[in-house]
């Protein structure tokens, strides 16, 4: 299948693929690597299906153990979708957060999870008026988005062009872009002071 999306939870030690762009795709498996084996989870018991998508995004936040789920476009192509919903591993059970004032939707939105202050930052995606150049933060704890207003920003990117993820020996988000340039984020928590991430001040780790 193309655009469905993929997510390890280490919870239950497994990799979990959902949805994708095939009208047929609209179901969740999860693949156990030691046992090399496939299972169809949605058919199991009492299942709270969210509605199909593709080019969505998912990640997995240790601290409520649970797997969000953001964005993508309906399998028609007619919305663009800005729900969130909360994956619960062990139950495998949905659920449909309905966070208050969620960002606008979009697909392929960038997600990584910062383990210092466990928050979810979510960058950029793919809206109606094409690419979006946007930053939230989404708190698991209060089941509450943030808009962030960033002095400077990478500007929007498409859809294949760029990767995000968190540093975590660092305390910072990277962005990666293919033609070249790179970009540190460091969230600080509402009301703390401001701080500048200096050029050079990120250690190479290789």
């Amino acid at each position: 299948r193309e655009e469905a999306c993929m997510v390890y939870v280490p919870t239950t030690d497994e990799t979990l693929v959902m949805d994708g762009s095939c009208a047929s795709c609209r179901d969740l498996w999860g693949y156990k690597y030691a046992a090399n084996t496939w299972v169809r989870k949605d058919t199991l018991g009492s299942w709270t299906r969210p509605p199909g998508r593709r080019t969505h995004s998912m990640i997995f936040i240790p601290s409520i153990n649970r797997v969000m789920r953001f964005g993508g476009k309906s399998h028609d192509g007619s919305t663009f979708l800005g729900d969130t919903w909360l994956y619960d591993p062990v139950a495998n059970q949905w659920t449909n957060a309905t966070p208050p004032g969620s960002p606008p939707g979009r697909l392929a939105p960038g997600l990584a999870y910062d383990t210092r202050n466990n928050v979810v930052l979510m960058e950029g995606g793919y809206g109606d008026g094409g690419p979006i150049n946007d930053t939230w933060v989404y708190h698991p704890d209060t089941n509450l988005w943030e808009k962030l207003y960033p002095p400077t920003s990478p500007g929007a990117f498409g859809r294949w062009s760029w990767r995000l993820a968190y540093d975590q020996s660092n305390g910072v988000f990277m962005i990666w872009e293919d033609a070249g340039s790179m970009w540190a984020f460091r969230y600080v928590p509402s009301g703390q002071p401001q701080d500048q991430i200096a050029r050079g001040a990120i250690r190479d780790l290789r």
